[in-house]
């Protein structure tokens, strides 16, 4: 082992040790491949980043209105964020620096400005292809999920035991149950169990 003999030799060690040793993110909003469409992926979903949404608003032409932005197709949100967030704005907030990040260190031509070329490379490849490219470029070993047994169609796709990758570990969210008892109690009901009043904690209103 290399003697650490002065600050110069210890920040290299310690950026070597950070850039090597593999990570487990333990909270993500990840879901197996075989989750269909609960699985958000791709350049559009990337530049829908609620972050980047709340960015558009605050520069978007006075005339765009959440209500008629959010009856918009994935594809149409994203061409506005980009339109605005980057090309009339520039990347430079973390969000959008983030996106620049995403880009280049997946190889693409960030200097392009080509939206339709990035969603182009991006439908050449496959869900799971892509989730392994994507940890393996973060060095990453581990994921956990986010599962709201009350979500009625995230429920059913577990209900099926869908093949789930090891790299991906389920938590159980469960706040939904506190802040909105009669939609989780419903969730329940509908699945067979019996539910009563709402759990301490839980809103009147909920209840």
């Amino acid at each position: 082992m290399t003697a650490l003999t002065d600050a110069t030799a210890v920040e290299t060690a310690v950026r070597k040790a950070v850039a090597e040793t593999p990570i487990t993110d333990v909270h993500t909003h990840l879901f197996p491949p075989s989750h269909g469409n609960l699985l958000l992926w791709g350049i559009d979903e990337v530049l829908r980043y609620h972050y980047l949404v709340a960015e558009l608003f605050t520069i978007a032409p006075r005339d765009l209105r959440p209500e008629d932005f959010f009856k918009m197709t994935p594809r149409q949100q994203a061409d506005l964020v980009w339109e605005h967030d980057f090309l009339a704005h520039g990347p430079v907030s973390e969000a959008r620096r983030g996106v620049m990040t995403i880009l280049t260190k997946l190889g693409l031509d960030v200097a392009g400005r080509d939206l339709d070329a990035w969603r182009a490379w991006y439908e050449k490849q496959t869900c799971e292809q892509f989730l392994a490219k994507v940890f393996e470029i973060a060095n990453i070993d581990t994921a956990v999920m986010t599962n709201n047994p009350f979500s009625a169609e995230e429920a059913a796709c577990w209900r099926r035991d869908l093949p789930c990758p090891e790299c991906l570990r389920a938590a159980i969210r469960v706040d939904e149950m506190f802040w909105d008892w009669s939609a989780a109690s419903k969730v329940m009901r509908d699945a067979g169990y019996e539910t009563g009043d709402a759990p301490s904690g839980a809103s009147a209103e909920a209840a």
